[in-house]
């Protein structure tokens, strides 16, 4: 049994390292446009949009970003931080400040 787990545990390995991989043995030796370079540079701001919005957004499947105020609050101010600073920590400290002082002061 043990050696079945290691089979599994490589098996999928394998199978999220293929879709990762392959693109980057694709393109490694061409030249892309920079229309192709400035899009593929947004897709880590998209993909974490999508991963944070709905938990932000939604309450028991429904539209009510009122119930979320403070993270909404504190994602806003980080991401105006991002924008003007570039600058990860600064953005963090912002959104860690806002939730302090809401636990706090509310």
């Amino acid at each position: 049994m043990d050696a079945q787990i290691w089979l599994i545990i490589g098996a999928m390995a394998l199978v999220t390292a293929i879709p990762r991989l392959l693109p980057y043995f694709i393109i490694n030796k061409r030249s892309l446009q920079a229309p192709v370079k400035n899009w593929l540079k947004l897709l880590p701001i998209v993909i974490f949009a999508s991963m944070i919005a709905p938990p932000l957004l939604t309450e028991n499947n429904t539209f009510a970003p009122l119930a979320h105020l403070t993270d909404l609050a504190a994602v806003a101010l980080a991401g105006t931080i991002a924008f003007f600073t570039r600058n990860l920590a600064f953005s963090l400290g912002g959104a860690v400040a806002v939730l302090l002082a809401a636990e706090y002061l509310l």
